[in-house]
């Protein structure tokens, strides 16, 4: 219990009142309190002015009816609430319900009831015109053919007028092909072929080239000058050839042609 006493015990005036932060007037008004001994005590401050209260005998142990019912209560409610904040299974989180008359607006672009209702009744008209065919095995014992459909006569005749077989064939099973009319020239390299029967040899060559008008001129050359028939049944054909050797000429070749145009005289000047 606490009580209000005059220390010094004389009246004082109020302008005798100290401020607060201020050294204490010679004379001043102070509140002071009874200890357990019935001795007055003065109350107790810190340097900032605060009233320091000391709780004597500590908090009872245990607590008070009132105290414990309240601890319980809070106990009970922290286990209905998440273990710990973000992100948690379903059996660990906190169940909520919605206002009955919430709103929540739809994501962007997401399509309304009355968006969905009308794409329900185009899928059911659709449906509607729909041919139903059954799944399971299908025989079919006739069926006309479209117009303009191959038969299979018209496939086999076809098929007849294919080879066999993929790869290289004799003649008589090969497709047949022609060559266009047009076609630009085909580059051919040819390693190694077989003469055909009857085709002259290199040595063959070489004798039928010494009975020849070549074979009148032995001389060494280095230059070979040919002239033209102009006018006459033997009209462009070869006229003389000149063989020259560092540009002086060593021998002439004059060919002579009968009325048809054909060679058949070969003199050597």
């Amino acid at each position: 219990m606490s009580q209000i006493y005059n220390w010094p015990s004389e009246s004082l005036a109020l302008g005798a009142q100290g401020d607060v932060g201020q050294p204490a007037p010679s004379v001043a008004l102070e509140v002071a309190g009874v200890d357990p001994s019935g001795d007055l005590r003065a109350l107790s401050v810190s340097t900032g002015g605060v009233l320091n209260v000391n709780i004597g005998g500590g908090i009872a142990n245990p607590l008070p009816v009132e105290d414990v019912a309240a601890e319980a209560s809070l106990a009970s409610i922290d286990g209905k609430l998440p273990a710990a904040l973000g992100i948690q299974l379903a059996s660990g989180s906190l169940s909520i319900v919605l206002a009955s008359d919430a709103v929540i607006p739809l994501p962007t672009g997401s399509a309304t009831l009355a968006e969905q209702q009308a794409q329900t009744a185009l899928l059911t008209s659709m449906d509607a015109n729909i041919i139903h065919v059954d799944t399971d095995d299908v025989t079919v014992v006739a069926s006309a053919l479209p117009t303009g459909a191959a038969e299979e006569a018209t496939l086999s005749a076809m098929s007849a007028k294919l080879p066999a077989a993929l790869g290289q064939t004799n003649m008589a099973g090969s497709l047949s092909v022609a060559i266009a009319s047009n076609q630009s020239a085909v580059p051919v390299t040819v390693a190694s072929v077989p003469l055909p029967s009857g085709a002259a040899t290199e040595a063959t060559l070489l004798a039928f080239s010494a009975k020849t008008a070549a074979a009148l001129v032995p001389n060494a050359y280095d230059e070979i000058g040919i002239t033209y028939v102009s006018g006459g049944p033997a009209d462009g054909q070869i006229d003389t050839v000149t063989y020259e050797l560092a540009t002086v000429l060593v021998a002439t070749l004059t060919m002579g042609y009968d009325g048809s145009g054909r060679l058949n005289s070969v003199v050597k000047s």
